[in-house]
């Protein structure tokens, strides 16, 4: 989202994060490094948790599928709070409304795939709440 958001001359504070601290404080599995370059992407950040406080922190949270989405929902605890979340893919256009899987345990083509499904959500979300406002 954020080399989106650079291409396009915007920008947003973007964070990823998951709900479980099984990898925290790691970097990217080396597969989805190896994806991301072959986008000309080079991930960087490191494994974090999701925080309550992010609801008054960011304008849409986006989830990758049902169960996470409902992980988070239950820690929202206002209808506003409720309203900034989204499942990714719902603004897909090859992927609309199919869940990104977890890759970890494919090959080198699960990381692949998620890439492109993650690619095409990030381009959906960018035309739905990113527009150009200026003409």
């Amino acid at each position: 989202m954020e080399h989106l958001l650079k291409e396009k001359g915007g920008q947003a504070y973007i964070e990823s994060c998951g709900l479980h601290a099984t990898f925290l404080g790691n970097p990217p599995d080396r597969r989805m490094q190896d994806a991301g370059k072959s986008y000309g992407i080079t991930l960087q950040d490191r494994a974090k948790l999701f925080e309550a406080s992010f609801f008054d922190q960011f304008d849409a949270i986006f989830c990758v599928t049902e169960d996470v989405c409902a992980a988070v929902k239950a820690m929202a605890h206002t209808k506003e709070h409720q309203s900034k979340i989204f499942i990714a893919s719902h603004f897909s256009e090859k992927h609309k409304d199919e869940e990104i899987p977890d890759p970890y345990f494919g090959g080198e083509k699960s990381f692949e795939q998620v890439w492109d499904r993650v690619a095409d959500a990030c381009q959906g979300i960018m035309k739905h709440f990113f527009v150009d406002h200026s003409s």
